[in-house]
């Protein structure tokens, strides 16, 4: 058994539960998923007329159909950040990733194991991985496009321009998180 500076067993901290990584991680990927769509510009949620006004709001449905989340258009622009060749592999990763997501949503898995769980968890966290490249991309476009914007007379060499929105973007992300009252 561990115990920390102040004496207290870590026991419980070091036991890995697959269970609770593959919850965790479904959680993490979709609301990820339904984040980057809205930030490259899709509508995630719904809205139902009531008498000419908005009034029903709900989220899109992870679906292939042409108003679900996970139609081609939406699959196109996830993985069009990609190389050609690599493209394919990260659509099957993310698509069998929602797969997973609509199981554990839908209480369609019937039997629980260590290899599921981390099978789905690997697709999950591989998923993530290439949303956050694509959210991380949009906004070095964004953020270069604002570069140009703001300072013309700066706009000397395209690729010099998206470099420096590059370091912009990713100086954000490195930043540590503080909590309040920490």
């Amino acid at each position: 058994m561990t115990t920390n500076s102040s004496g207290t067993s870590l026991e419980k901290f070091e036991r890995h539960n697959s269970l609770i990584s593959f919850l965790a991680w479904g959680i993490v990927f979709e609301a990820l998923y339904r984040q980057t769509l809205h930030v490259i510009g899709f509508d995630v949620i719904q809205r139902s007329l009531v008498n000419g006004t908005n009034r029903m709001f709900q989220y899109r449905m992870l679906e292939r159909g042409p108003n679900g989340l996970c139609s081609p258009k939406a699959m196109a622009a996830i993985v069009g950040i990609l190389r050609p060749d690599e493209r394919a592999n990260a659509e099957k990763t993310v698509t069998l990733a929602i797969k997973a997501r609509n199981a554990l949503s839908h209480g369609a898995i019937a039997v629980h194991s260590e290899d599921g769980h981390f099978g789905a968890g690997h697709l999950f966290i591989k998923a993530t991985q290439l949303l956050s490249a694509v959210i991380k991309e949009h906004m070095t476009r964004e953020a270069a496009y604002y570069r140009f914007i703001e300072r013309p007379s700066d706009y000397l060499d395209p690729v010099e321009n998206w470099l420096k929105a590059e370091d912009d973007i990713y100086a954000i992300f490195e930043q540590p998180v503080s909590y309040p009252g920490a």
